[in-house]
This record gives C-alpha cells, structure tokens and sequence, in this order.
C-alpha cells in the first residue's frame, strides 16, 4: 500500500506516490492520503504517468492534487476495474479522481465523494469515457460534470449516478452527473440517474 506520501515541488510536481515517464499497472493495493502539491503545478495525487494507467482492485482513498488528477493523472489511457475512489480532490482544475489525456474506461468501479474546482468530479478525459457496472455517488465539481467530464463521447452500460451535483451556478454550469463538451452520451442497460443537480442538465 502507498500512505502518506507527497511530492512537493517548486515549479511542476508529478505523483504524490508513484511517477512514470511510462505506462502503469497496479493491482490488489491501495493509495491513501497521497498528495501532489506544488507553488506552480501538480498532477497527479497518487499516480503520474507518461503514458497508460491499467488498475485492478485498487482502493485510491482521499489523495489530492493542487492542479489535476486527485488520485491518477495520465498522459494516456486509464483503465479501472473493481476499484474505489473516494474523497479524492483536484484542488484547482479538473479530474477529481481521474484525469486522463485520452479514453477512459471504468468497469465495476465506484466513485463516492470526490471533487474537483472546474470539471469532472469523478473522471475527465480530453477523449472518452466509458463505464460499465459502475456507481457514482455524491461527486462534485464547480463548473462542468459533477461526476464525469468527457470532451468527446460518453457511454455507460448499468450504472448508477446518485447525488452528483455542478455547486456553482453560471452560465456554463452544466451536467450534474455526466457533461459532454463535443460528443454523444449513450445511456443504456438500464443505467439510472437520482437527484443529481446542475443549472442546466441536472443529469446530463
């Protein structure tokens, strides 16, 4: 397991635990209480990686980062299965949990209280997100995808948003659980979406 851990860097800091110019695989551990706090830019609460992150049955507990990322931030891909991310913080912009370069892909993963200032409280990804089999429950971000953010397509297969909200309002306030900035969301087998709220789209 990684707790405790920081990286505190004057200019650009990277990984609070674990950084990597290269792909990353993790499985059966957990990352509490890691920060990547820098007095410029910091990505990365637990994990940093230059290319893809793949993570199976990993627990990411309260992990912050001062910019993006609060628990994994990747030049890549990311791929999560049966995880758990709660209380995770992107302090100043986007990815509460996860902020993701390209497509992002969760199966049978939970998300519950994390946060992030600008976008996507649970999962950013400048590409796309999909996600199956999956819960987000209470996340939350400022401006846009109080659970997840994708620039281009979103697609979730039997999953569940509850209590996922956008906290301010403006004129660019919204989708409480899912904001897709360019692209299609498809909703399917029988995904459900309770008390989510935003100014505009209180669910999508």
């Amino acid at each position: 397991s990684f707790t405790n851990n920081t990286a505190n860097g004057t200019n650009v800091t990277y990984g609070g635990a674990i950084y990597a110019t290269g792909k990353v695989n993790v499985t059966d551990t957990n990352f509490t209480n890691n920060n990547a706090t820098g007095n410029n830019i910091s990505y990365g609460g637990a994990i940093y990686s230059g290319d893809n992150v793949i993570s199976n049955n990993v627990g990411f507990n309260n992990n912050t980062a001062g910019t993006s990322g609060g628990a994994i931030y990747s030049i890549g891909t990311v791929t999560t299965t049966n995880g758990k991310f709660t209380g995770n913080n992107a302090t100043a912009t986007s990815g509460g949990a996860i902020f993701a370069n390209k497509n992002v892909t969760v199966t049978g993963t939970e998300f519950t209280d994390n946060f992030a200032n600008e976008a996507g409280g649970a999962i950013y990804s400048t590409a796309n997100v999909s996600s199956t089999d999956a819960k987000f429950t209470n996340n939350s971000a400022n401006v846009q995808g109080g659970a997840i953010f994708a620039n281009d397509n979103v697609t979730v297969k039997n999953t569940n948003f509850t209590l996922n909200n956008v906290n301010i309002s403006t004129e660019n306030s919204a989708g409480g659980a899912i904001y897709s900035a360019t692209g299609i969301v498809n909703v399917t087998n029988e995904s459900n979406f309770t008390n989510n709220t935003a100014q505009f789209g209180g669910a999508i």
